[in-house]
């Protein structure tokens, strides 16, 4: 029951950041960067549909986000091994959190943002900036791809604890999340912030009138 409620919960969630990444769009301008963070995206998007998916860096990310969750849980680790295809790290009485982060967490794009304010300390240039964000949207949007490609069509084991149904609405509302906190940092008012609580409050709304509809005519 509690599974249920919450697996519904992420749905309407995952619809709001959709909802509000629309809104975000329909009265946003974006900053300069966006345009280089955009052409990374695609590029990734097309090459892993069309040619390449690099599945090796992709398991690399993905067990390194299964022990990065362990340690943040306080949970034992032991063997970490990656293959061509496929990978494994030993956890110690892993719960839904360490299950489904390599799902959520996109490990190479994170790691990435250190990596690069490193090298700009040492050699500050403009085109340091644009490698950046065409790296970083490269490597977002090959999170995404693969994420919706082994979510829907792979049986995936660390589904079964948490369930295939639920581990899906978990996974997309993060993601969506994310997605709508990168538009807002590139757009040129942070307080585009707002357009999540309009959306929250135009589907709940929404919701109220869907109960009152049913109430109504039953």
């Amino acid at each position: 029951m509690i599974k249920s409620i919450l697996s519904i919960a992420f749905i309407l969630l995952t619809y709001v950041n959709f909802y509000a990444i629309f809104l975000l769009f329909s009265n946003t301008q974006f900053s300069q960067w966006s345009l280089w963070f955009l052409a990374g995206a695609t590029s990734a998007f097309v090459c892993c549909h069309f040619r390449w998916r690099f599945t090796p860096i992709y398991i690399i990310a993905h067990e390194l986000a299964h022990w990065l969750a362990a340690k943040l849980c306080f949970r034992k680790t032991g063997k970490f091994r990656v293959g061509l295809k496929g990978g494994y790290v030993e956890i110690e009485n892993a719960n839904t959190f360490i299950f489904l982060a390599p799902y959520f967490f996109p490990t190479l794009s994170v790691l990435w943002i250190p990596i690069w304010l490193t090298i700009n300390y040492f050699y500050p240039s403009e085109y340091n900036t644009i490698v950046f964000f065409m790296l970083l949207g490269s490597s977002y949007a090959h999170h995404i791809y693969m994420t919706v490609l082994l979510t829907l069509t792979t049986k995936q084991t660390d589904f079964d604890k948490p369930g295939h149904f639920h581990s899906a609405c978990i996974i997309f509302f993060p993601n969506t999340a994310v997605i709508f906190t990168l538009l807002n940092l590139f757009s040129k008012d942070l307080s585009n912030f707002k357009f999540w609580i309009q959306a929250l409050q135009t589907n709940y709304e929404l919701i109220q009138k869907l109960i009152q509809f049913a109430q109504q005519n039953i």
